[in-house]
């Protein structure tokens, strides 16, 4: 299979198609063992393949060499690495590969965000990230255009430095890339791409998203981020589409979690004092609904005030669930005045809400934390502080006591594991990137 002078290989007129670069992807391990000759090792659901296995391959198609320190995101960058060959030979060879192995190998087409060589995945998003253009004039600015009703030119420059264009990022599919940051201009922690054909049309093949992740710790770092000014309220939305759309509107000071359950979980910077959580149409007691509610008491513990805004179609009853799920569908169907209305009508009043969560996203919090967070976690629950205090002590306590007993049972007896502290941390970094954001 090895491409050897003089082997004729297939035409490269026509590019990889998605479906084919995800089948691909499930044969990283075959292909990495038959051109480096050696046998694979399972590590987890990864494999390790030559020298005390320093060639890592994770499900999904991304890698990291750790003897040439380099690493990369699909298996056609793994192909060109391991024959120290160009883009279109490596692609050559994937087109033989495919058409004398059908079906998939056996990595795991599903790709996990979270690996564990922190080295690894600041290789892989630094190197995701410097495949990308320019998003204007791509099929990237096309998509939310077209689909999503966003004009970038709405965006300073810095702001569209954020957002970057992949050609062919999976098969014959490019990518809109999203920085994420731990500031304003900082420092690069993760990057999601979302699929798009050609011809400006999201992908409808799934994932139809993919977040990479970089440092351990970029989920208490990072955001996507627009920043066009010092505003000391920040407004946060679930989605990237969702933050673009309330820069459209005119806010200055937005943010996306990429992840409902994340909300709360990065450190807002010193000079914000109030955060608006851009809620999605999520159904009431809902896993969503719960995160969204555990992110007010995160949020709440790091000393801020915060509010929710209502489900888009409880302020637009004619519509429902699936015809206006966020901030996006808001603006695209009543415009600029629809978002801000939105807006407007944020507080803390959630009505029935599931309080378990509530409650246990507060018994994470130190006291210190907990005082913070009080205040606005009892008028999202509907108690007095007083009454909130009493069941987080009493919470506390049992939790404390159980802990006590399968020590005594582990033979361990007075040794208690401190209940998680869940406040979020920022590290400091002067990082920066003058015009871009890496290199």
């Amino acid at each position: 299979m090895i491409p050897r002078p003089g082997k004729q290989l297939l035409s490269v007129d026509g590019a990889l198609s998605a479906a084919e670069a995800i089948r691909l992807d499930t044969w990283a391990v075959a292909i990495a063992s038959e051109i480096k000759d050696r046998p694979p090792v399972a590590d987890g659901d990864s494999f390790r393949i030559g020298t005390h296995g320093s060639l890592k391959l994770n499900p999904g198609g991304s890698w990291y060499d750790f003897e040439d320190g380099k690493g990369g995101r699909d298996t056609r960058s793994l192909i060109a690495h391991l024959l120290s060959c160009d883009r279109a030979t490596a692609l050559a060879f994937a087109l033989e590969w495919l058409s004398t192995h059908e079906g998939v190998g056996p990595l795991s087409a599903e790709g996990s965000s979270d690996e564990h060589d922190e080295l690894a995945n600041i290789a892989r998003i630094q190197a995701t990230w410097n495949e990308g253009v320019c998003i204007n004039d791509t099929p990237g600015a096309e998509y939310l255009q077209r689909e999503r009703g966003l004009d970038l030119c709405q965006l300073n420059a810095t702001e569209r430095e954020q957002l970057r264009w992949i050609e062919n990022a999976r098969g014959d599919e490019g990518a809109l890339a999203a920085a994420v940051t731990d500031s304003a201009g900082g420092e690069l922690v993760g990057v999601q791409l979302t699929y798009v054909t050609g011809s400006g049309r999201g992908s409808e093949i799934k994932p139809k998203r993919r977040i990479y992740s970089g440092p351990l710790d970029w989920r208490a770092r990072g955001l996507f981020r627009l920043e066009g000014n010092e505003e000391r309220t920040f407004y946060l939305t679930e989605g990237l589409e969702d933050a673009l759309s309330l820069r459209m509107a005119g806010y200055g000071r937005v943010g996306a979690v990429l992840g409902v359950a994340a909300f709360g979980l990065a450190k807002m910077a010193g000079n914000v004092t109030k955060v608006v959580i851009v809620r999605d149409d999520d159904l009431p007691w809902s896993p969503a609904d719960n995160a969204v509610n555990r992110g007010v008491v995160r949020l709440a513990a790091q000393r801020l005030e915060v509010a929710v805004t209502p489900r888009p179609c409880a302020l637009f009853p004619d519509e429902d669930h699936t015809s206006l799920k966020d901030a996006n569908d808001v603006l695209r169907k009543y415009g600029v005045e629809g978002a801000r209305n939105l807006i407007a009508k944020a507080g803390l009043k959630l009505g029935r809400i599931d309080a378990e969560p509530v409650i246990d996203e507060l018994c994470r919090l130190d006291e210190f934390a907990f005082s913070a967070a009080r205040k606005a976690a009892a008028e999202v629950l509907g108690m007095t502080q007083e009454g909130l205090k009493r069941a987080w002590s009493k919470r506390r306590k049992q939790h404390s006591e159980t802990l006590e007993t399968v020590g005594e049972e582990e033979g361990h007896a007075g040794h208690v594991e401190p209940i998680e502290i869940r406040r979020s941390c920022a590290r400091s970094s002067t990082t920066t990137c003058g015009s871009s954001i890496g290199t």
